[in-house]
């Protein structure tokens, strides 16, 4: 777990609490846990590689729209809703994206 010791305890013994079964199961953890959890495995894994946070977060942005597109079947208009953003901005999130590397310069 890459959270405290009390963190990870304090997500157990909710999940415990709450359930009305003996074992727990993913469904006995709430998703603000799973969240939690997700997050800090992640970052976790950001660390021990090393990555650049820019990178991380235009692969991030990339995955995310690319995901928004599919779930649209390519409607942009929908993927921007989607996404809580306006289509102009995801028409040049779009366009950044689709540029060649030595036309995005990184900082």
């Amino acid at each position: 777990f890459p959270g405290n010791v009390r963190q990870l305890e304090n997500i157990i013994e909710r999940a415990v609490t709450l359930s009305t079964e003996d074992v727990l199961s993913a469904e006995d953890f709430t998703d603000q846990n799973l969240t939690q959890i997700s997050e800090g495995l992640q970052l976790e894994t950001l660390l021990k590689k090393n990555i650049n946070l820019d990178e991380a977060l235009q692969k991030t942005e990339k995955n995310l729209i690319e995901e928004a597109l599919q779930r649209t079947d390519g409607v942009r208009t929908e993927a921007a809703k989607l996404l809580g953003i306006s289509f102009r901005s995801l028409r040049y999130r779009l366009e950044k994206i689709e540029q060649p590397e030595e036309e995005n310069p990184k900082k």
